[in-house]
């Protein structure tokens, strides 16, 4: 069995593990039952079965005194006390679950989810294991019963009361055996309710991802608006400001009427014949510009591409050779790096 519950802190998850054996030693007149790693709670429930009867084995009570005439007596009695472990860890495992429903407005911790799934995986192995140990258990019961029949082993006196504790112990493996097919379908339900809130939570983490990248985009669309009305600023300014910078330079001279202090025989306008050095070396030093930035764009292409192709045909190389020979060469590259040595 597989005890899961609720710890302290946000990581709370706690379990551990616990096997229940039986031993039996059948005689004529007596019999030896040996009980191991057995709860305490399961054995004061037999204590108290065999003293005065349970709600849960009544009936068997009564034959406990004379178990000798039947072996399977305390399977039924160790089962019925078992039952209520069984259904201890099934709620145990259903809180923790139904504590994740009710917080769904919460941050989804996706490892701590699939780590409970894997308890339910092993809830639900322990729950059928459990119902086919019963079945094999009413099965053999049966197979001992008819075999004492056929050899005549019962007396014909014993015959009604070991026949009513046959049907006695039948009926309540039986109900044990209803009781564990609705605990594994309640454990398969609460897997598959463990399975909705994954898909939940990741359905809300993926809508509030595609928000998010509603809103970046959005705000993306915004900047480029921005971007475009600085761009028309500039589209409408510059031309003015070229132009301005240009008659601006010391190439031109503007001199109104009446202001002849430089000499220029009273024009209003004078232009340098050496303007001429401005587009000779503006032209050419732009055009260079130009295509040393082809150039180096193309150069990092092309070395991106030489790379790729220098990677992908050595590591053709290195698959080709014999698989002995990759395994020495790792050896002695991990001997000789140091920092290998370290990770070893």
């Amino acid at each position: 069995m597989k005890h899961v519950y609720q710890g302290h802190g946000i990581k709370g998850i706690k379990y551990h593990w616990s096997q229940v054996s039986v031993f039996t030693r059948q005689s004529k007149d007596k019999q030896f039952v040996l009980f191991v790693d057995c709860p305490k709670a399961v054995v004061d429930q037999i204590v108290r079965t065999c003293l005065s009867g349970s709600s849960r084995s009544v009936g068997l009570a009564g034959h406990v005194t004379s178990a000798c005439r039947d072996p399977f007596i305390w399977h039924a009695l160790l089962i019925g006390g078992l039952e209520t472990e069984y259904e201890s860890d099934y709620w145990g495992l259903r809180d923790i679950v139904r504590k994740w429903e009710r917080e769904r407005h919460g941050e989804p911790d996706f490892p701590l989810l699939h780590d409970l799934g894997r308890h339910l995986i092993h809830a639900k192995e322990i729950f059928e294991v459990a119902t086919n140990t019963i079945n094999s258990i009413v099965h053999h019961h049966r197979s001992l019963y008819d075999e004492f029949q056929a050899t005549g082993m019962i007396a014909a006196e014993e015959q009604k009361s070991r026949q009513k504790l046959f049907r006695i112990i039948q009926e309540k493996l039986y109900i044990s055996d209803k009781d564990m097919t609705a605990k594994q379908a309640r454990a398969t339900s609460l897997n598959e309710r463990l399975h909705n809130e994954i898909n939940l939570a990741y359905h809300v983490v993926t809508q509030k991802s595609n928000q998010l990248s509603i809103n970046l985009a959005s705000i993306a669309r915004r900047d480029n608006a921005t971007m475009k009305a600085l761009a028309l600023i500039g589209v409408l300014y510059l031309p003015g400001t070229f132009i301005s910078g240009i008659f601006g330079m010391s190439f031109f001279n503007y001199n109104p009427q009446g202001n002849n202090n430089n000499n220029n025989s009273g024009t209003d306008w004078m232009m340098s014949d050496k303007f001429w050095i401005y587009w000779t070396i503006t032209i050419p030093v732009t055009i260079f510009t130009v295509m040393l930035w082809a150039m180096l764009d193309e150069t990092v292409e092309m070395y991106k591409y030489f790379m790729n192709k220098v990677k992908v045909t050595l590591q053709d190389k290195w698959n080709e050779r014999p698989r002995s020979n990759r395994q020495k060469d790792e050896e002695e590259a991990s001997t000789n790096d140091p920092s290998m040595m370290l990770k070893v």
